[in-house]
Formats: structure tokens, C-alpha cells, sequence
């Protein structure tokens, strides 16, 4: 998958980030990718201007199929206007073998309810422990659950700000899964 982001959007000084999906109608998100401490930036960076705005990474074979999942993008910024941040599109995945997809929790914080994750003020450590002690959940289109396992198979993702559609398409040696903006 590579999600691109637009240049004109403030970076924060970067911070942690996670992709998820959810197949219940956004109540459960399983990660399938995450950039802690830099996203947006190669390293460090007080800046508000991002040297990054792809990433590349593959998604999980094991994501089922349905034409009604909500990929997702959230974010806490390292300075500036403390927030969390989410973007989501729906999509659809299809050609793939899989009933379930087992993941981390996605993190939510600075949020009402949730941890508080303060600025880093130069410390990119601020805040891992909630990504790396996150519970694992088990997604699928019937449900969720609590769980614990993962593995991945190739993917690309193409997005383009300037209209509502995107397409994803993942290929393992066994099968292959197609996602789409419905």
C-alpha cells in the first residue's frame, strides 16, 4: 500500500501514526501498518513543513473479504496544537481466502476518554508505550473479538485528494485480494 498525503498540510514535528482497518462499522480498528516517532519526517524535526509524504508497506493477507470496511489513518502530533488526528475511506476487499484479520488495537489518545499523550519537546519516545503495549483484536465481517497473531502479503494504494476515489490492491503467492473505494 502507499497512501500520499498533500504537501500544504501542517506536519506537527511528525509523531506517531497507524493505518487500520475496521469491518463493524469503525466500533473495532485492527492496525495493519504504523510509523512511530517520525511520520512525516526521516528523524527529529521541529518543522511544520513534511519531507515524507508516502509510505509504503504491505498489507496483511489475512484481511477478508467485504465491500463494507473503513480503512483508516490517525495520528498524534510531537508539538504544536496537541490532537488526534483521523482520516477514513471505505473500501471493499475482495479475492481473499481469510474469515478474520488479528492486529493491534489501534491507539487512541489526546482524545476525550482516552490517555493523554503529551508534547514531545524533543523526546520521540513520548508515548511508544501505548502503541507497543496495545492489546491485539481479532477483526472480520461478522465481528471482533480480543486475540493475538499477524502476517502480511504485497500491496499498492493509490489515493488522489482531488476526487472521493482510491484504490488498493494486495497479491500474496496463493491469492490474491483487491480493495476498493465503493
Amino acid at each position: 500500500m502507499c497512501p500520499q498525503f498533500l504537501n500544504n498540510n501542517a506536519a506537527h514535528g511528525g509523531d506517531h501514526a497507524q493505518f487500520s482497518v475496521s469491518y463493524d462499522g469503525g466500533t473495532t480498528f485492527a492496525v495493519v501498518y504504523e510509523v512511530l516517532q517520525y511520520m512525516f519526517f526521516t528523524g527529529p524535526s521541529d518543522s511544520n513543513t513534511p519531507e515524507v509524504l508516502s509510505y509504503t508497506f504491505t498489507l496483511p493477507a489475512e484481511l477478508p473479504n467485504s465491500d463494507s470496511i473503513i480503512f483508516a489513518w490517525s495520528w498524534v502530533n510531537a508539538i504544536g496544537n496537541h490532537k488526534f488526528y483521523m482520516n477514513c475511506a471505505d473500501v471493499a476487499i475482495t479475492g481473499s481466502s481469510s474469515s478474520s484479520y488479528t492486529g493491534k488495537q489501534m491507539v487512541i489518545a489526546d482524545h476525550d476518554g482516552y490517555p493523554t499523550i503529551p508534547e514531545f519537546n524533543g523526546d520521540y519516545t513520548t508515548g511508544l508505550s501505548y502503541y507497543e503495549d496495545a492489546a491485539s483484536v481479532t477483526v472480520s465481517p461478522s465481528g471482533s473479538s480480543t486475540s493475538s497473531s499477524n502476517s502480511t502479503a504485497s500491496a499498492t494504494y493509490a489515493a488522489d485528494s482531488s476526487s472521493s476515489s482510491s484504490t488498493a490492491s494486495a497479491a500474496s503467492a496463493d491469492d490474491t485480494a483487491n480493495a476498493t473505494t465503493p
